[in-house]
C-alpha cells in the first residue's frame, strides 16, 4: 500500500473569508486552508458546502489564536474604505477591524511567513492614504525609525504597497519590516549623491553666467585726453 503524500502547498488561514474567494483560489494552486473566520450565516453555509472539512470560527474579536500555518489571507471589511461606502476610513467602525489580523499575528507561535491583505484601490486616496500608511505601521510593529525615515523622504502610500509587495517576495515575511527602510534610504541616497551635486552644479553655473563686472573706479583728477579737469564752481 502506498504511503500517504503529505500535502506540498501552503498552510492557510483566512480570515474574513467572505465566500473563499480568495482561499478557493489558492486552493486550486495546491495549497490548504486550516481554519476560516467569517461572521456571516449565508457565507458560512458557502464555505461548508464548497471547503468542506475545513474548521469555520464565527466570530475574529473572539478568535483567542492562529493555528500553526504558513499564509494568513485577510479581505477584511471595505465598507468604510470603499468610495460607494461611508469613507470613514481605517478608524471606521467596520474597516477597523483589521487590528485583530495583528493581534493574531502577534501572538502567533510559530508566526507565519506569509500575510495577504485585500480591500478596495480607493483607499490609497481616502484620506490622503492614511489606511495604507497605517497599515505599513502595523505590519512594522509601530518602529519608529521607518517611520520618520518614510515622512523625511515623503513616500506616496502607493510606493509603500508597491514595495512591500516587492520586498516581500525577494525576502518572505522578513521584507514586510524592511520594505520601508531600504525605499527611504534609496531615495535619500538618489538625493544626496545625484539630484543635489546636479542642482548645486546647475546654480553655480548660472550664478557665473550672471555674474557682473566690479564697480568702475571714479575718475579723479586731469583726462588723459581732455586735458585738466574744469574746477569747481563755488556754491552760490
Amino acid at each position: 500500500m502506498p504511503a500517504e503524500t503529505k500535502p506540498t502547498g501552503l498552510d492557510v488561514v483566512g480570515l474574513f473569508a467572505g465566500i473563499g474567494g480568495i482561499e478557493i483560489g489558492l486552493g486550486e494552486a495546491g495549497h490548504q486552508s486550516k481554519l476560516l473566520c467569517e461572521v456571516d450565516a449565508d457565507a458560512q453555509a458557502v464555505l461548508k458546502a464548497r471547503l468542506d472539512g475545513v474548521e469555520i470560527r464565527s466570530d475574529v474579536t473572539t478568535l483567542e489564536g492562529l493555528p500553526s500555518c504558513d499564509l494568513v489571507a485577510a479581505g477584511f471589511p471595505c465598507q468604510d474604505l470603499s468610495q460607494a461606502g461611508r469613507t470613514a476610513g481605517i478608524t471606521g467602525s467596520q474597516s477597523s477591524l483589521v487590528e485583530h489580523v495583528f493581534r493574531l499575528l502577534d501572538s502567533a507561535d510559530p508566526k507565519p511567513t506569509w500575510l495577504l491583505l485585500e480591500n478596495v484601490s480607493f483607499m490609497l486616496s481616502l484620506d490622503r492614504g492614511n489606511a495604507m500608511t497605517w497599515l505599513v505601521q502595523q505590519l512594522e510593529s509601530n518602529v519608529t525609525i521607518p517611520i520618520i525615515m518614510a515622512n523625511r523622504v515623503r513616500l506616496h502610500p502607493a510606493v509603500i504597497a508597491v514595495g512591500v509587495v516587492v520586498v516581500g517576495q525577494l525576502f518572505g515575511f522578513i521584507g514586510l519590516f524592511v520594505a520601508v527602510p531600504i525605499l527611504s534610504l534609496l531615495i535619500i541616497c538618489v538625493e544626496e549623491f545625484w539630484v543635489k551635486p546636479v542642482e548645486e552644479g546647475y546654480a553655480e553655473v548660472r550664478r557665473s553666467e550672471l555674474e557682473l563686472p566690479g564697480p568702475v573706479e571714479q575718475q579723479v583728477g586731469p583726462s588723459p585726453d581732455k586735458g585738466e579737469a574744469p574746477p569747481l564752481r563755488p556754491a552760490s
